[in-house]
């Protein structure tokens, strides 16, 4: 459990997560994006971090990516290390 309460925040789209996270900075809010979530767990419980609020970002498509493009592996910043291992994208 997390020993504070924060605002939750789920977008659909980078623009509106960014759009978000810049409108509560203007706040005053201190925002962290959330793309698994076990960093913000551990490190709250041992009170090294503290977030007004929180962007969940692994609704939006681009972040839960996995593609190739010229020779280079793309990989989302919310994809989890088991939709990772299921496409096995390695030589």
């Amino acid at each position: 459990m997390v020993p504070f309460d924060f605002a939750y925040y789920r977008p659909q789209s980078i623009a509106e997560a960014t759009a978000l996270f810049a409108a509560l900075e203007r706040d005053g809010k201190r925002t962290l994006y959330y793309g698994g979530g076990t960093e913000i767990i551990t490190l709250s419980r041992l009170n090294l971090v503290r977030t007004a609020a929180v962007i969940d970002i692994k609704s939006i498509p681009e972040c839960r990516s996995l593609d190739v493009d010229n020779g280079s592996l793309v990989l989302g910043a919310a994809l989890s290390l088991g939709e990772l291992e299921e496409a096995n994208p390695f030589p």
